[in-house]
């Protein structure tokens, strides 16, 4: 128990550093079974074909946001579905020459929000995409044809393999400074009941020594 609170206290210290995610995502990426934002791609594409249902964040329909969500969910990282709370959560990228794979891109088609998420970049500075279809459910695409093409909106980055390493990183090191910290703890505690034990042996000997002198002085 001490341990895990010395541990918990440490990670947060390090938490508390340049990170766009917050400490509970931190702490369940640590643990999160896909480990970096290709293989939480393929997660994304594993869903490819499941229906367009509105709202949904699966695993047997989705709509954008929703399989953002749920990729992004495998990765350790709790994703909003709303556009404004994830802009909020990651750093803003302006230019699409500027995206990376994993990053979330928002298109504006015929007068409604479609989210999708970078798949791979190209050297034109278009990319794949992988998006859920009304008609077609989860599939995949391209920002240089219709409907995307002249449509980008804004686009999030949420994450990225340099800071889930980070994260590991610093995880790992908070687990070495708190087994050393109880360690520590563990060392001091023997060392106070050795002397309290020395205390009550000293003690022992003090009343005993007395009795003898009462003993004594009554004769």
């Amino acid at each position: 128990m001490k341990i895990r609170l010395i541990l918990v206290a440490l990670f947060s210290m390090a938490c508390m550093s340049a990170f766009s995610l917050d400490k509970e995502d931190k702490d369940r990426v640590v643990n999160a079974k896909v480990q970096d934002i290709e293989n939480m791609l393929s997660v994304a594409k594993q869903q490819m074909n499941k229906p367009y249902s509105p709202g949904s964040r699966g695993p047997e329909s989705f709509d954008g946001a929703g399989l953002a969500a749920f990729a992004y969910g495998e990765l350790g990282v709790n994703l909003p579905m709303s556009e404004a709370e994830m802009m909020a959560k990651g750093k803003k990228i302006k230019k699409a020459k500027k995206l990376e794979e994993g990053d979330i891109v928002f298109f504006n088609v015929n007068n409604e929000t479609v989210v999708t998420i970078v798949d791979k970049m190209k050297d034109d500075d278009s990319f794949d995409l992988i998006y859920v279809s009304k008609e077609h459910g989860v599939t995949v695409g391209s920002s240089a044809y219709p409907p995307f093409a002249g449509n980008f909106k804004s686009a999030v980055r949420i994450t990225s393999d340099k800071e889930l390493k980070k994260i590991r990183k610093e995880h790992k090191k908070a687990v070495k400074e708190a087994e050393k910290k109880q360690k520590e703890i563990e060392k001091a505690e023997k060392k106070a009941a050795k002397a309290q034990k020395e205390a009550e042996k000293a003690q022992r000997k003090l009343e005993k020594a007395n009795k003898k002198l009462s003993k004594a002085q009554s004769k």
